[in-house]
């Protein structure tokens, strides 16, 4: 369905970037993304993903705000609907803002990777936050953790790095929109030095979650 006069005055910012067409944008409208986890950074990533015209956002994780930021994000765009819950759902990017490097994070990506499902991994850690788009035949959350030299209990005190959640939208809306997919290392992305650098993350040795992540698929 073409898009309607106030849907391209809505856009408008974006459907003058090069390449960003009606078509692009129609492709965002009618796409669900699932977001899970907690904290400022996922916040951030729903209400960029609403402003971009994400048709379905899927809210799964504990969050005892949701109803504020539900309403907040419809207040930003109506053709926005953001749900609590994602059971059952079958959507078109997950994207994993839970400050997990083990098993359960492991898990999630081969299960997102079994079902042909786009699965992007978001850490906080230290001032900064390492971006993964997971694909087959990568190393487990763990060992991507280990190459930026950074450790479980790191994740604890991420600090103030809500830099990740318009980052994370970015690259998930440009996806969905068809635009290109991100890049296959890790980025890590310094938000107090305002640096970025790709991380070349390879399994470690008889790493046990790497090898289950490769069985899971």
């Amino acid at each position: 369905m073409p898009l309607r006069d106030d849907q391209i005055r809505r856009y408008a910012r974006q459907l003058v970037m090069r390449d960003f067409t009606g078509a692009a944008q129609e492709c965002l409208l009618k796409s669900r993304v699932l977001v899970y986890g907690e904290g400022p950074p996922m916040d951030l990533c729903v209400l960029y993903l609403a402003a971009a015209g994400v048709g379905d956002i899927h809210l799964s994780g504990v969050r005892p705000s949701v109803l504020d930021l539900i309403w907040r994000a419809a207040a930003l765009n109506p053709d926005c609907r953001v749900h609590e819950g994602g059971r059952g759902l079958r959507p078109d990017y997950v994207i994993d803002f839970a400050q997990d490097a083990g098993p359960g994070a492991a898990r999630r990506a081969a299960g997102a990777l079994r079902a042909g499902l786009p699965y992007l991994k978001v850490l906080r850690a230290a001032g900064a936050a390492i971006m993964k788009r997971w694909r087959e035949g990568d190393p487990c959350p763990g060992c991507v953790l280990n190459a930026a030299g950074l450790k479980q209990t790191d994740l604890l005190n991420p600090g103030e790095t809500s830099v990740s959640g318009p980052a994370a939208a970015a690259f998930a809306t440009l996806e969905l929109a068809g635009l290109g997919v991100p890049t296959h290392n890790a980025l890590l992305m310094d938000a107090d030095k305002g640096a970025y650098r790709e991380l070349a993350a390879t399994p470690l040795p008889e790493c046990i979650m790497c090898a289950e992540l490769a069985d899971g698929r």
